[in-house]
C-alpha cells in the first residue's frame, strides 16, 4: 500500500481542510489582551504528518534529552536503524526512560507493528499522567490497528493534558482526534479598545488571555461564568468563542449564525461566525462574513481581506 494510500485511510476527510489549514497556519490573528498581534498558528499539531509509520510526537521537556532529540530527528529522516541505537543505549543507561521505549518501538516499527502498539502501551504504563505518551499510543493503534482505534488514548491526552496545563499536548490531542477541522482554534479578534474600559470588562479580559495563550480549558471556564444577558456583542462573542469545542464546533458555528441574523450589520459577528467556517473547511460559507469585515474599515479588515486573498483558490470542504 502506498503512502499516500494509506494517508488518506488513516485520516478521511483531511483532503478537504489541508488547504485551509495551511492558509490559516500562514495567516492565523492572535489576539493580546492590550493589542492585536499577527503570528503563526501555534504548533506542533499542524506539522504532523502521517504515513504507514506513526510519527514520533514529542512534548517540551523531551527537547532537554539530547539522545530524544537526535533519535527523533534520525526517525524523521529515515534513519530507523540509527535511531534505534540511539534509543537502545538511552534505555541502557535509563530502563524507565518510557519516551526512548517509544522511540524504539518506532524505529522498530516494521518487524511487527502490533509488537511496536504493544510496547508503547507498556510505556504509558511507566508514566501514565505524560500524555504526550498517549498521544504516541494513539498515533501507533491508529496507524497499526486502524482508523478510529487511537481514540481512547487522544482522550487520555486531552484529559491529562488539560489536568496538567500543557496546552501543546492538549491541542495536538484534538488535532489528532478531528483531523476533518484546521489545526489549532479559531482566535478572538478584539482591538484593544474593545477589551479595556470599566471593571465589569474584567471578565472579558481575562477570557481573551486565556484564548491567547491557547489555554481552552480556562477558557471554557471563564466563558461558561460570563452573564452575556444584556451584555455588549464583544462579550457574546468571546463567550461563544471561549466556549468552542472541536467536538462540538457546529454548536458554536450555530450560536455565532443566530447572533448574525440578530445583528445583521455587525462585522465583529460576521467575521468571527467566518472564522468558524473556515475552520471547518467552509470557504465559500465564510466569504461573505470576511467580505463584511473587510468592507467596514474596522479593527478586522486588514485580516479579513489577508483571508480573503489568501483563501481565494482553497477548496472548500462544503463544495464536497
Amino acid at each position: 500500500m502506498d503512502a499516500v494510500r494509506s494517508r488518506q485511510q488513516v485520516w478521511p476527510g483531511r483532503r478537504k481542510v489541508v488547504a485551509i489549514g495551511a492558509v490559516l497556519g500562514a495567516v492565523l490573528v492572535l489576539v493580546a489582551v492590550a493589542r492585536v498581534q499577527l503570528g503563526p498558528a501555534p504548533e506542533p499539531a499542524a506539522g504532523i504528518v502521517v504515513d504507514t509509520r506513526p510519527p514520533l510526537v514529542q512534548g517540551p521537556a523531551q527537547a532537554a534529552d539530547d539522545a530524544l532529540v537526535d533519535g527523533a530527528a534520525m526517525l524523521a529522516a529515515g534513519d530507523h536503524e540509527g535511531a534505534a541505537e540511539l534509543f537502545a543505549d538511552a534505555l541502557s543507561r535509563d530502563a524507565g526512560n518510557a519516551h526512548a521505549q517509544v522511540g524504539l518501538a518506532l524505529a522498530q516499527w516494521e518487524v511487527s507493528p502490533q509488537q511496536a502498539v504493544r510496547r508503547i502501551r507498556d510505556a504509558t504504563t511507566i508514566a501514565p499522567d505524560d500524555p504526550w505518551l498517549w498521544l504516541n499510543l494513539g498515533l501507533a493503534q491508529t496507524v497499526g490497528l486502524g482508523p478510529g482505534r487511537g481514540e481512547g488514548a487522544f482522550e487520555q491526552a486531552r484529559l491529562l493534558a488539560g489536568a496538567a496545563a500543557d496546552h501543546a499536548a492538549y491541542r495536538t490531542a484534538d488535532d489528532l482526534r478531528y483531523p476533518d477541522l484546521a489545526p489549532g482554534y479559531p482566535p478572538l479578534v478584539l482591538a484593544p479598545g474593545e477589551v479595556a474600559g470599566s471593571p465589569q470588562r474584567r471578565g472579558l479580559r481575562s477570557l481573551a488571555a486565556a484564548i491567547e495563550a491557547d489555554d481552552r480549558p480556562r477558557a471554557a471556564r471563564i466563558a461558561g461564568r460570563l452573564d452575556t444577558q444584556g451584555q455588549d456583542l464583544e462579550t457574546v462573542v468571546a463567550s461563544v468563542m471561549g466556549r468552542y469545542a472541536k467536538e462540538r464546533h457546529t454548536v458554536a458555528v450555530g450560536e455565532l449564525a443566530r447572533l448574525r441574523a440578530e445583528h445583521p450589520g455587525s462585522s465583529l459577528v460576521a467575521f468571527h461566525h467566518a472564522l468558524l467556517l473556515l475552520w471547518q473547511g467552509d470557504r465559500s460559507g465564510a466569504v461573505a462574513g470576511l467580505d463584511a469585515a473587510a468592507a467596514d474599515g474596522g479593527p478586522r479588515a486588514e485580516v479579513a481581506r489577508r483571508l480573503l486573498v489568501a483563501t481565494a483558490g482553497a477548496p472548500s470542504a462544503a463544495a464536497g
